[in-house]
């Protein structure tokens, strides 16, 4: 699945990616999901991507509501909240830097990026939702990591959106920055959250950069 993944044949990763799935155990089949959701992914099949987080998540153990809802939203929040303000800016991006990372931990921050990346493409309800569980996660496992900066982009941005709470997006603004993810998460970051903190010709540096 791997291989058929990196030549670009999709289609074919897919069902090699799901026999694995279909055959050996969670723990023995976590590679296999993160190829089968970018597979989906490159095949623009969002929905699927979405359907298959949940599965994992679940398969966690973590809740995961079957149709997202503002009180469920709000408790997502509120415990992502809670748990960040245990720590400040600096000692979460320190965690970043001092993390040891399993491949089996970073094959999970990884679904969780695809699945909220295809969140994002679908619009769908459950993107802030994945954004906390991904920061949750991250940080109760200490596993902050580049992958996981875009799900403070998003949870900053439903912040923003939801409660206006400019220290709080600030704030996630800032690890996503130092925490230096890919190109996405950097437009993600440009375009959701540093509009609102950075002044417009630094924005046009760091854009033309």
């Amino acid at each position: 699945a791997g291989s058929l993944f990196a030549l670009g044949q999709l289609d074919r990763s897919v069902g090699y990616a799901r026999a694995v799935i279909k055959n050996m155990s969670f723990d023995d089949s976590i590679r296999a999901y993160f190829l089968l959701v970018r597979s989906l992914i490159g095949l623009s099949m969002f929905s699927e991507v979405i359907a298959t987080g949940v599965a994992v998540f679940r398969t966690m153990g973590i809740d995961i509501p079957d149709k997202p809802t503002p009180e469920t939203l709000y408790r997502k929040m509120k415990r992502t909240s809670e748990l960040l303000g245990r720590y400040e800016a600096g000692e979460i991006v320190e965690m970043a830097k001092t993390a040891t990372i399993s491949s089996r931990t970073r094959d999970l921050l990884m679904i969780q990026d695809a699945v909220g990346l295809a969140s994002y493409r679908q619009a769908s309800p459950y993107l802030p939702i994945f954004g906390c569980i991904s920061i949750q996660y991250a940080i109760e496992n200490r596993a902050v990591c580049a992958e996981s900066a875009v799900a403070f982009v998003y949870y900053g941005s439903f912040l923003l959106v939801i409660s206006e709470d400019f220290a709080g997006a600030r704030k996630a603004a800032e690890i996503a920055r130092e925490l230096d993810g890919d190109s996405f998460a950097q437009m993600a970051l440009t375009g959701f959250l540093n509009l609102w903190f950075v002044p417009h010709v630094e924005l046009c540096r760091i854009l033309r950069d």
